[in-house]
């Protein structure tokens, strides 16, 4: 019984030291797939170290249900070797080239992709003309944006065709990326009026455009983001516009600059949509309101009915102290000025009282003492 008490505890403690060492190390090597298809989902943050060879290929695949930030820290041992992103369709969008290093020296990578929602896949190789091995270890990790609409490669708002529809006074929030380098919405204008354009942006450098349906320009901005990215941009204008459909675009000055990818926001607000609306609230808020002439007729009238019927006596209004205090006897004098002397009175009759007995005892005390002679009685009395 006893044997079989040891072996299973013994078990159990192999058992939690395998555990133990799988959730230190995720991932071995030999783990990491060597082509497209055969790549396996990555987690954002977990840890990976692998080995290269000559022409060696490692592949990872990730997920962004959101448009943003994909932050790198990857030290490599071997030179000569490849960093490469691809999208869910195999194409590539960044590669950097890594050199001089070795086991004693390595080189570490630190950089940021900007990408919309969609599959990827990171890629560390080693070229087919190194002749040595060598380790890697990186980590990815995430930062969302919240697009109001996401894109990916089977929804994009970068064709007048695919035009994402926004309306008046609702914010919309999106982003350009190293995959996306424009963004194009539509919206409409009721009637002839003034447009008010409230944009913000995190991207350094953006030009802003609205056209017709036709193509034609009708104004443009550029947004400038100060600090390389730190503060940001911000835009308010307000110019007339003609009724009918438009689009409002988005897009980047320069595309060759991490600076200038990130998150935007902007609002679009035809003034005449929004000038209606606040007549018509403030002509139904009027109409439930009473006229002039009926308010003023019950401020002469109400305040009369409301002092016949409800004033009270002052006696009703005060609290229960207030109102002893407030009662008089029939000659106008307080009835507690009365009950104060009464008091008074009695209190001094007691005191008088008191001394009168305090003298009577002291005056019997000295008749005794003068008295030396004891009581005779007869003889036989007693």
């Amino acid at each position: 019984m006893k044997r079989t008490i040891r072996a299973s505890i013994c078990a159990v403690l192999v058992l939690l030291l395998m555990a133990a060492m799988c959730a230190v190390v995720p991932f071995t090597a030999g783990a990491a797939a060597t082509s497209f298809e055969t790549a396996e989902a990555y987690t954002m943050g977990t840890d990976v170290s692998e080995t290269l060879s000559k022409g060696m290929q490692h592949f990872y695949k990730f997920t962004l249900a959101d448009s943003g930030k994909v932050s790198v820290n990857l030290n490599i041992f071997v030179s000569n070797a490849y960093v490469t992103v691809y999208d869910g369709a195999y194409k590539e969008i960044d590669k950097d080239t890594i050199y001089d290093a070795d086991k004693t020296h390595p080189k570490t990578l630190d950089r940021d992709y900007y990408l919309k929602s969609g599959d990827y896949y990171f890629e560390v190789s080693l070229s087919e003309y190194s002749d040595k091995t060598g380790d890697y270890n990186f980590k990815l990790e995430f930062e969302g944006w919240s697009d109001t609409q996401q894109e990916n490669l089977n929804s994009i708002n970068d064709e007048y065709t695919k035009a994402y529809e926004c309306k008046s006074g609702e914010e919309q929030k999106g982003s350009l990326t190293m995959n996306d380098s424009i963004d194009i919405f539509k919206f409409s204008m009721a009637n002839d009026g003034e447009l008010k354009v409230d944009y913000s942006t995190m991207i350094k450098r953006v030009k802003l455009v609205i056209r017709t349906e036709k193509g034609e320009e009708k104004w443009s901005e550029n947004v400038s983001c100060e600090g390389d990215g730190i503060d940001a941009g911000i835009l308010n204008d307000q110019f007339p516009l003609s009724k009918g459909n438009y689009y409002f675009v988005v897009e980047k000055n320069y595309a060759s600059m991490e600076s200038d990818n990130g998150p935007y926001s902007f609002t679009l607000t035809d003034l005449t949509v929004a000038a209606s609306t606040t007549a018509g609230t403030t002509a139904a808020t009027e109409a439930s309101e009473p006229s002039s002439a009926d308010t003023t007729a019950e401020e002469t009238t109400v305040p009369q009915v409301i002092q016949m019927q409800s004033e009270p006596s002052s006696e009703a209004t005060l609290p229960t102290a207030a109102k002893a205090d407030s009662k008089k006897s029939d000659d106008g004098v307080p009835m507690t000025l009365i009950l104060g002397l009464i008091i008074g009175a009695v209190v001094l009759i007691g005191i008088l009282v008191v001394l009168v007995v305090v003298l009577l005892k002291s005056k019997n005390k000295k008749n005794n003492g003068g008295n030396n002679n004891p009581t005779q009685y007869p003889p036989g009395q007693f």
